[in-house]
């Protein structure tokens, strides 16, 4: 039985995309601080306490994801023979699928295969070490559509895209006064969070250990909530 595991790149791109998670939130917690100190708002940093709450939620939540997801990500192996495919993952008992309980096999736009049976569903994700030679095999059995559902700008620079409206979202959020402007930006970062979350939650491919770390997004959900009611209520103290 040969064994194919996940290449080190792999892991890079993934920690590229984690610390691009975390750069609105330091560009914005750098930047808002200096603009409010330099206008004449009252308690400017009262109203600032959530975004130093966020930076620091935010950035212990990261290290400890890149920390932990790390090792999640060596431990998922597959190992093939002529008559099975098996995926091992850290903390979870194996997974087997026999080539003749085989009902679907499809490849994504990202090159992540997957491959289900009446009883289980093995994910192998591009960044496997030799997942041509997977493919080629899976070939034999079933044949798949290697080229369908090809990757679309969205799907490529999503992550970009969405940390950048963030961004620019969050930044109006903290630093203008009218209630209007406050409110359809800070329901925008709201809604984007959310977003996030429920996509990233339900990927399978995401173990699930780093999926339970998602539930930090709420902190700073939260925290532009609480922000937006100050601004649009006019709660701040005097």
């Amino acid at each position: 039985m040969k064994e194919y595991k996940r290449s080190d790149e792999g892991f890079r791109l993934l920690k590229r995309k984690f610390l691009l998670l975390f750069i609105p939130i330091i560009v914005a917690g750098t930047g808002i601080p200096l603009y409010q100190s330099n206008t004449k708002e009252p308690n400017w940093f009262v109203s600032l306490l959530p975004v130093i709450i966020l930076i620091i939620v935010w950035a212990i939540m990261l290290f400890r994801m890149i920390a932990k997801s790390k090792s999640l990500y060596y431990s998922i192996t597959f190992a093939a023979d002529d008559k099975s495919i098996t995926t091992y993952e850290q903390a979870k008992p194996p997974k087997t699928i026999y080539y003749d309980t085989i009902t679907n096999i499809a490849k994504n736009g990202k090159g992540t295969i997957i491959i289900t049976s009446a009883l289980n569903k093995i994910i192998i994700p591009a960044d496997v070490v030799g997942i041509q030679e997977i493919e080629s095999g899976l070939q034999n059995i079933i044949y798949f559509d290697s080229r369908s559902n090809l990757p679309t700008i969205w799907s490529k620079y999503s992550a970009v895209i969405i940390a950048l409206l963030l961004l620019f979202f969050f930044v109006i959020v903290f630093t203008q006064t009218h209630p209007v402007v406050v409110g359809i930006s800070g329901t925008i970062v709201v809604c984007t969070l959310v977003y996030c979350f429920f996509k990233g939650y339900n990927k399978k491919d995401i173990p699930h250990e780093i999926r339970k770390k998602l539930w930090f997004v709420w902190l700073p959900i939260f925290a532009t909530i609480v922000h937006m009611v100050i601004k649009i209520t006019g709660m701040l103290p005097e």
